[in-house]
């Protein structure tokens, strides 16, 4: 609970609120042939880094990020405990996604090639079962098409002051009148005084925050096509 210290209970008594403040129950080491590489991910829901155990973790708190349903994103924050004799001694699931007025979501994170190895297929269910029994969903998770990862990294990585996204923001969705090209609006924009370049760097950053959509399986750039949230 502190870093240090651990709490144990059982499965029916698993309180989800500690989903928010436990730090992760396992270490994240970085050893140089390992095939993992461990990396901190800043993430806006969190408004902190969570450390994930791999640069594809790290897509997945990304595509979580982005997502309106999750209000905190956890990095491995419990381990799994199977009594003596059970065909599995433990298990740390590697995400929990939690939102408001929904159970929390616990995902394993595989390679499609990882997801089809015979131990993991034989532990998969038994995790199911157990994370089943604490009140809340599992999923694994095997990856996301490279162009929806491509654009998710693009505009997570669109920051603007706060005073010029808040004065802005609203006049690009405006602008946006009708479906066109990016490169269009930000013309839209820079007739109405604010700086092109700028305007594209807003444009990434409405679409990051879901006010503007794209065809997220194309990769995304100033021809694309983008249109208001609320349409």
């Amino acid at each position: 609970m502190d870093g240090v210290l651990t709490r144990s209970c059982r499965l029916d008594e698993f309180d989800f609120e500690l989903l928010r403040t436990a730090f992760p129950t396992r270490e994240f080491f970085r050893r140089l042939e390992q095939a993992n590489k461990p990396v901190a991910a800043w993430l806006y829901t969190t408004g902190h880094h969570v450390n994930t155990e791999s640069h594809h973790e790290r897509t997945l708190m990304t595509l979580g990020d982005h997502h309106p349903a999750v209000h905190h994103i956890a990095g491995q924050p419990f381990t799994l405990v199977w009594p003596d004799g059970s065909p599995i001694k433990s298990h740390t699931p590697d995400v929990a996604f939690t939102g408001t007025g929904t159970p929390p979501l616990i995902v394993d994170v595989k390679t499609p090639k990882e997801s089809r190895k015979p131990a993991w297929v034989e532990r998969a269910p038994l995790v199911a079962e157990a994370v089943a029994r604490m009140g809340m969903g599992y999923v694994v998770w095997t990856g996301m098409s490279r162009p929806f990862r491509l654009n998710l990294e693009n505009f997570t990585d669109a920051r603007l002051p706060d005073a010029s996204y808040k004065r802005w923001s609203d006049i690009a969705v405006q602008l946006c009148s009708a479906p066109m090209t990016a490169s269009e609006l930000a013309d839209r924009l820079d007739e109405a005084g604010y700086q092109r370049g700028w305007a594209l760097t807003l444009i990434r950053r409405l679409l990051w925050r879901r006010r503007l959509h794209t065809n997220m399986f194309a990769v995304y750039d100033s021809r694309s096509i983008v249109e208001r949230g609320d349409v």
